[in-house]
């Protein structure tokens, strides 16, 4: 998708903010070439990280909910966040970071 050199230029000078989808990241990559997990694959990850692989066929919000109760929300966050840090595609850059154990942000880089 090409992004409108008004709306780059609003992007960069901070009056826009980006609002996407999970699909935003599907086609990035890792530096091995491995695409950002679906939700589904997602939910598996979590669920094999921490409920010993049970509940892996069940929502991604139920699996997230029942692997936070068995470590704790930093723990899930700080797997994700490993997840997806190293993904990055020519459109542009997926960053991941902790801001504190309550907190977990994710980040568009921009890149022409």
């Amino acid at each position: 998708m090409d992004i409108p050199a008004f709306l780059l230029s609003e992007i960069e000078q901070g009056n826009v903010v980006l609002m996407l989808g999970a699909g935003a990241s599907m086609e990035s990559t890792d530096p091995k070439g491995q695409k950002a997990p679906s939700s589904k694959e997602l939910g598996r990850k979590l669920a094999d990280k921490f409920l010993g692989g049970k509940f892996k066929d069940y929502p991604l919000d139920r699996i997230s909910e029942y692997a936070i109760s068995e470590s704790n929300l930093y723990e899930v966050q700080k797997f994700i966040c490993d997840l997806f840090e190293d993904l990055d595609s020519h459109k542009f850059t997926l960053g991941c970071f902790l801001v504190n154990p309550f907190v977990f942000a994710c980040f568009l880089l921009l890149s022409n």
